[in-house]
């Protein structure tokens, strides 16, 4: 079994497994390589894509696991409105807290 590196596996084998224990499908995932991108994900409701990035490989399984969730419930809604958060408490096993841009600053993932 060759691959790239083992993000390649990881985050793909991890969507697959929350995907179908939340009942919520999606097309295809992505692994975000390039160092200029600033998204730790990214949904593409039209094709139902998942962006990952790479970076995220150095969190904890956790935040991962509430990352995936998190695109995931952009198939409901493509905002971070009322049907996004209901979405993702409904479910998250985890307490999800909302974050806003304004209390974060702009998010760099190489912080991560």
């Amino acid at each position: 079994f060759a691959f790239t590196s083992i993000k390649e596996v990881v985050f793909p084998e991890r969507l697959k497994i929350i995907s179908k224990n939340v009942g919520i499908e999606y097309s295809k995932c992505k692994i975000l390589s390039e160092r200029g991108s600033n998204y730790i994900g990214r949904f593409y409701p039209k094709t139902k894509v998942i962006e990952i990035s790479y970076h995220l490989i150095k969190s904890s399984p956790e935040f991962i696991d509430t990352i995936l969730i998190h695109e995931l419930c952009h198939t409901f809604s493509n905002y971070h409105d009322a049907l996004f958060y209901a979405k993702m408490e409904e479910v998250s096993s985890k307490e999800y807290v909302r974050i806003d841009k304004e209390d974060i600053g702009h998010c760099n993932v190489y912080d991560i």
